[in-house]
Order: structure tokens, then C-alpha cells, then sequence
């Protein structure tokens, strides 16, 4: 789920204005840390971070280009990571420390 945008604009020409969005990683079991996520086509992932006790990835995105869906895992400390995945970042949840990889895409 990302947070609703507001309006953006453009920046003239055609050429549209990049934003970040905010994800919510609202994974409410971590036994199954396979996800997809729907963010505009060349969204570049800033960072994954706790906020208010909820996991959530910052991107930055083009609003109006087209969607398409990137699939994710989350490893704990300790856990094989999956073949064919690029890390993308860590956060720390209590005593738990978990890493997102995303991949592979298609």
C-alpha cells in the first residue's frame, strides 16, 4: 500500500515532476516474507525504515508512468537469502533485525 499522492505537476514539456511515495510494509506475519508491492515503472527505493512501528519503503517515482509489480523478500539475521535477489536495505524491529531484498523481476 503507498500513501496517496497529491497533486504533483509538471515541470513543462511534458516532463513530469518525481516525488517520493511512502509504502507500508503492513506484513502482519513475517512467517511468509514474500510480497509484491505496485509502484509506478522506475521507482527508485530510497530506503526501508520502521515508522510508528510499521516497516515502510520510501521511493522515489514518477507518478504517471505506468504501474507494474515488484516482488520482494524479507530475511531475518541469520536466514538463507534467496537466490537471484538484490538487498535493499535493513531495519530494526525490538530485537529483530530484518533485511529487504527484492527480485527477481518479471
Amino acid at each position: 500500500m503507498h500513501i496517496p499522492r497529491r497533486n504533483v505537476g509538471t515541470l513543462g514539456k511534458g516532463k513530469q515532476m518525481k516525488v517520493v511515495w511512502k509504502f507500508l510494509l503492513d506484513l502482519k506475519d513475517y512467517a511468509n516474507p514474500r510480497f509484491e508491492l505496485t509502484m509506478p515503472r522506475d521507482a527508485r527505493i530510497l530506503t526501508v525504515q520502521m515508522q510508528a512501528g510499521i516497516p515502510c519503503l520510501w521511493a522515489e517515482v514518477y507518478p504517471d508512468n505506468p504501474v507494474e509489480v515488484r516482488r520482494f523478500a524479507i530475511v531475518s539475521t541469520g536466514c538463507p537469502v534467496p537466490p537471484g535477489v538484490s538487498y535493499i536495505g535493513t531495519w530494526q524491529d525490538g530485537p529483530f533485525v530484518w533485511h529487504l531484498y527484492e527480485g527477481p523481476r518479471g
